[in-house]
This record gives structure tokens, C-alpha cells and sequence, in this order.
């Protein structure tokens, strides 16, 4: 599963045992070679790969493939666009917030 913490996005993983029963939950994220957005997840059947889609303000949407236990830089198999951006050109979004009071 996927959420969203700060602007960025989360990969959760887990072992699923029984119905309603979870168990070694991780969560993975840019500090683990992700993407700063993930989605539409596909797991292999075969190995600790994942199969998502995925990318950045710098990075246009792509596929990607990526191991949780390698935990390397996930690996861009297919960009939906060949225009690139120098990363000293795009500003990386940040969450702001403003204190509001009760009244």
C-alpha cells in the first residue's frame, strides 16, 4: 500500500497472516531509492520486485522497478516523456502550514 506523509509518498509493506492479521510492517521511502511519488503498485510473484508507476517535480511520470529487500535506486524502465529538466531548475514542493486558533 501507498500513503502520503509530508508531500511524499510512502510504500508500506507487510506480511498479510489470516484474515484481518498484519504483520512486520515496513515503510519505505525516498531514503530507500524511491521516487518522491509512487502509485499503482504491481508485486511480482517471483522475486522482491515491485513494479509501479511513479516520479518527481523534476522526473515526468514513469515505470519503475524496484527490490524492497536490495533497497537500491529504483529503476526507470519506461518515461512517458523525453523531455528532461536540470534539477537546479524545478523547486521541490513543500507542505506549509499556518497556526490557526479556535476562533
Amino acid at each position: 500500500a501507498v500513503h502520503k506523509k509530508d508531500g511524499k509518498s510512502l510504500l508500506v509493506i507487510g506480511k498479510v497472516e489470516g484474515v484481518d492479521e498484519l504483520s512486520d510492517v515496513e515503510e519505505y521511502g525516498m531514503d530507500d531509492g524511491l521516487p518522491m511519488m509512487v502509485g499503482d503498485l504491481l508485486p511480482s510473484t517471483k522475486s522482491s520486485d515491485i513494479y509501479f508507476v511513479g516520479g518527481s517535480p523534476s522526473t515526468p511520470t514513469s515505470l519503475y522497478k524496484w527490490s524492497y529487500q536490495d533497497k537500491q535506486p529504483a529503476e526507470l524502465l519506461i518515461c512517458s516523456s523525453s523531455q528532461t529538466y536540470d534539477e537546479d531548475m524545478i523547486s521541490v514542493p513543500k507542505q506549509v502550514e499556518f497556526p490557526t486558533t479556535g476562533d
